[in-house]
């Protein structure tokens, strides 16, 4: 059953974990409205289609992106990235779109859009938490994954980061006192996830840029042949 009202669970036991998603709302009852999904900018359709490629990799253009992963013989992961208003729909439909967008770029892009009826295709807009949250615990409340830290997809870190949040948590909490294993979780875990969270969103809007896009390019091949920032 789903809880719908926090105190119930704060008052009995020792910590709650608040692990419901970008649209928590353990949040909300924590937080109210001040920190919320926002509008990303673009929408994504991610889909399987039954072949095989070669190798992965991400294909940037003016306002959108194609990214292409192995995932098992016979199957690859793809996902299709344009910079669109907030729940903008295509009128023609989702195939036709996609092949007028991306059916003239290179290879395998138009092959998987070949096979685009065959795929299992979602199609989402894309949302991020905002403004970032000042601490990931409340009381006996611990926060974490994208309730904690929602981000853009572009780094794929997401749900990495929730599994790591899941076992620093435990790993604080062990041998500890809840009010200090929860406040070491927090000192672990904000400001490395809110960093991801800051680039990632960085990165989305890059992908947004219609204009100047030679610059972008060229600006982003040296930041990464430069490495991360120490």
């Amino acid at each position: 059953e789903p809880v719908t009202r926090l105190d119930d669970l704060t008052t009995s036991y020792d910590v709650v974990v608040g692990a419901d998603g970008l649209w928590s709302t353990t949040r909300a009852e924590l937080l109210g409205d001040r920190h919320v999904p926002r509008y990303a900018g673009a929408t994504v359709w991610r889909g399987v289609a039954p072949m095989d490629v070669d190798r992965g990799g991400e294909t940037w253009g003016p306002g959108a992106k194609f990214g292409i992963t192995p995932l098992e013989p016979g199957r690859t992961n793809w996902y299709a990235v344009v910079a669109v208003p907030e729940q903008w729909r295509p009128t023609g439909g989702a195939e036709a779109e996609l092949r007028q967008r991306f059916g003239g770029w290179h290879e395998p892009i138009p092959a998987v859009l070949d096979r685009f009826a065959d795929s299992e295709v979602l199609h989402h807009d894309l949302y991020h938490l905002a403004p970032p949250l000042r601490s990931y615990v409340h009381d006996n409340v611990a926060l974490v994954g994208d309730a904690a830290h929602g981000m853009t997809p572009d780094l794929g870190q997401g749900a990495c980061q929730a599994l790591v949040d899941g076992v620093v948590l435990a790993q604080c909490l062990s041998g500890s006192d809840v009010p200090t294993g929860l406040a070491t979780y927090d000192g672990q875990r904000r400001r490395p996830t809110q960093r991801l969270a800051r680039v990632s969103s960085l990165a989305g809007r890059l992908v947004q840029v219609r204009r100047w896009t030679a610059l972008r390019d060229l600006t982003l091949k040296a930041a990464l042949l430069a490495g991360p920032p120490a």
